[in-house]
């Protein structure tokens, strides 16, 4: 049963990992994302400064505050859109193979135990139906 415990601990050590893989890729998709966010709050204050009033001296105020808008838009659309692709590596894919190969010993493990067990049941009943015969046998 040793060997069981160990798969049971490798079973256990590889779901682990994977769950410490799936937050570290969520910690890095939120990261980027206030990056994103960060980014365009900063880049929005210091260029569209800059960019409306220089729009502002060859247009109309309001379609110059339109144009500085849809550019800070499109910015962060960007950054969200990169952020969202981050995947995990590709230890993902040994961790679920070792934990997938683990499950399955453990499972081949509890099989057998239930194999053992179904035959001492079976012995036990042979041994119950002899002494049950052997006590008719000497009239009790």
């Amino acid at each position: 049963m040793s060997g069981t415990m160990r798969k049971v601990r490798v079973l256990t050590k590889a779901e682990l990992l994977l769950v410490k893989i799936e937050l570290r890729t969520l910690l890095q998709q939120a990261l980027l994302s206030v990056a994103g966010l960060l980014l365009a709050v900063v880049a929005a204050a210091m260029i569209d400064a800059a960019l409306y009033l220089f729009l502002a001296e060859h247009m109309h105020g309001y379609a110059a505050a339109l144009i500085v808008a849809a550019l800070n838009a499109i910015l962060a659309i960007g950054l969200f859109v990169a952020a969202s692709k981050t995947q995990p590596g590709a230890e993902t894919a040994i961790v679920e193979e070792v934990r997938d190969l683990a499950a399955e010993q453990i499972e081949a493990d509890v099989d057998a135990v239930r194999r053992d067990f179904d035959k001492l049941s079976a012995d036990v009943e042979r041994i119950r139906a002899g002494f049950s015969q052997a006590f008719k046998l000497i009239g009790r």
